[in-house]
């Protein structure tokens, strides 16, 4: 009587091992992908949020602006990217993402915007005239 494993039982086993990980990585993979999309919007929308309220406030008495650009999103202060003071900027890295270049941006002293929102690809958050999330 052997203790052990035959070479057979161990190469058995590695194959189911191998197939069902083939099975669950299309959906890990799903998983990932739909957790980055929810990372990113929740980013966005506070943001969006800080970067109204900020302007609301008048908070370094200028207009307030979040952009999203490749995989990042930035609030900064001011309505104009290029010009802006990078000092003032949060910027948010997000894996997995590449946005497209919009930006919104809120008026100082009343937090309004004629924007319509923020497009991430696969979510649009929309931002009606009064600068409140929709």
């Amino acid at each position: 009587m052997s203790k052990g494993f035959t070479l057979l039982e161990v190469l058995l086993v590695i194959s189911m091992v191998g197939i069902l990980a083939g099975f669950s990585m299309p959906v890990m993979v799903s998983a990932i992908a739909q957790n980055a999309e929810r990372n990113a919007e929740a980013l966005a929308r506070s943001l969006l949020r800080t970067a109204r309220r900020n302007a609301y406030t008048g908070k370094q008495a200028d207009e307030w602006s979040v952009r999203v650009e490749g995989n990042q999103i930035v609030m900064f202060l001011g309505d104009s990217f290029a010009t802006r003071d990078q000092s003032f900027d949060i910027v948010q890295e997000v894996t997995f993402m590449d946005f497209p270049i919009n930006q919104v941006t809120f008026e100082q002293g009343t937090g309004l915007t004629s924007d319509n929102g923020l497009d991430l690809g696969s979510t649009i958050i929309g931002v009606n005239q009064y600068g409140l999330l929709e």
